[in-house]
């Protein structure tokens, strides 16, 4: 659970909080600057999220990434555990 409130706090801290030193200053005639995130800094992202946007996306933890071998270590395990009950 610690891992998972840590990560959450990553995400919004990086993607939907504007941070003032990173900020680039526009002359647009309505603002002097435009916000930034960290994730914006980077060059990650083009806009400022909000947390109903964050909160809409699935976030495959990095043990899951591979699928497709997540999918046949399942099969695998499946088809063995039906081999030991045959053999019981």
């Amino acid at each position: 659970m610690l891992k998972a409130s840590c990560d959450w706090e990553d995400w919004v801290y990086n993607l939907t909080r504007p941070v003032k030193t990173l900020r680039v200053q526009v002359n647009d005639g309505q603002r002097r600057w435009q916000p930034r995130s960290a994730a914006m800094a980077a060059g990650l992202n083009a806009h400022l999220w909000t947390i109903e946007e964050l909160m809409m996306k699935v976030v495959v933890p990095k043990t899951l990434r591979n699928i497709r071998d997540y999918t046949l270590e399942i099969k695998s395990l499946v088809v063995r555990s039906k081999a030991i009950n045959l053999k019981n």
